[in-house]
């Protein structure tokens, strides 16, 4: 089950301009599928094994799904997931 998000001052994520700077994912799988690269790509810089690159990043897409409600601010959602 996913969960409705708006995150805000994204740009390189999909900006929605008629959500003023917001963008608007349906489900956490859709964000997931915004940041993969980029977040694929910062975990590859930290890590030499593509196998552990891949686990890393599956877990990473797992708690934020799990445990997105505790996010009190959406606009520091990026950060948060870093």
């Amino acid at each position: 089950m996913g969960h409705a998000l708006a995150v805000h001052n994204l740009e390189r994520y999909g900006n929605d301009h008629a959500t003023q700077g917001a963008i608007m994912t349906k489900t956490t799988e859709e964000l997931g599928q915004r940041m993969h690269d980029d977040l694929r790509a910062f975990i590859t810089k930290r890590v030499n094994d593509q196998r552990h690159t891949d686990d890393i990043l599956q877990v990473v897409f797992r708690r934020v799904h799990r445990q997105i409600a505790t996010v009190n601010d959406l606009q520091w959602l990026v950060s948060w997931i870093y």
